[in-house]
């Protein structure tokens, strides 16, 4: 179970990269066009995702320790920002406490897994040239999940469960060797310097209907901080429930 879910976090994780791969930051949400998201007032997220990627070969304990903070931060922010935006998040975070239970395995893995398995393999259709405004698509038809997970929304008071997660990628910066002719002290300082890229991504089901009803992916190329993840998670509820 857990291996395959790991499967479909790398799916997220290419699909962002291809996303962005050729800009800075971007952002791209798809969602149903019948504001199904206004009025919401509880969101569970299950199980939130941080992953750091690196191809460089720097070890550094401070970065363990850097990240650590990060991840904490995210964890943190995922339910301070859905207040600021009047939404009650519940964090199922079993399996970064390892504190896992039956009720995690049996339900909420396999919805995970659902969810992300269904927000990738199937598409949002029925939409219009005129539906995009500043990255934001908006469908008639959205990818389906199981009925089987109905009744979920009577056990956590709520219809709607997210899958959220961020992917961190440090990687040599690409060299610019006419730079290191030209002016070689910010030409060699720009060839030794590692890059990161965040990718954060948002998808949300609404297991009474059996349903994606919201799939954000975003890139973002600004310091990893506080700050950073505070505005990135604000901003993306805020379009949520627009």
């Amino acid at each position: 179970m857990i291996q395959n879910i790991s499967f479909e976090i790398l799916v997220v994780t290419l699909s962002c990269t291809l996303l962005c791969s050729a800009c800075g930051s971007s952002l791209k949400v798809e969602k149903g066009v019948a504001g199904q998201l206004n009025g919401i007032e509880k969101i569970v997220s299950v199980s939130p995702d941080f992953e750091v990627v690196t191809s460089t070969s720097m070890e550094d304990p401070r970065d363990f320790k850097f990240y650590k903070t990060v991840e904490k931060n995210f964890i943190e922010a995922i339910k301070t920002n859905g207040e600021r935006n009047g939404l009650e998040i519940e964090v199922i975070n079993e399996t970064k406490n390892l504190d896992i239970t039956s009720d995690f395995y049996n339900k909420l893995a396999p919805l995970k897994q659902e969810i992300l398995h269904a927000a990738f393999m199937q598409e949002f259709e029925g939409g219009s040239k005129n539906s995009k405004l500043n990255g934001i698509y908006k469908f008639n038809k959205k990818p389906i999940i199981s009925s089987e997970y109905s009744h979920l929304s009577k056990e956590y008071s709520t219809n709607y469960f997210a899958i959220q997660g961020i992917n961190i990628h440090k990687k040599p910066r690409a060299g610019n060797f006419l730079l290191v002719l030209l002016f070689p002290p910010l030409g060699l300082y720009n060839l030794a310097h590692i890059e990161t890229d965040l990718y954060y991504y948002n998808i949300v089901a609404d297991v009474s209907k059996g349903e994606i009803v919201h799939k954000e992916l975003r890139k973002v190329t600004q310091s990893i901080n506080k700050s950073t993840i505070n505005a990135m998670l604000y901003d993306s509820y805020k379009l949520m429930i627009k």
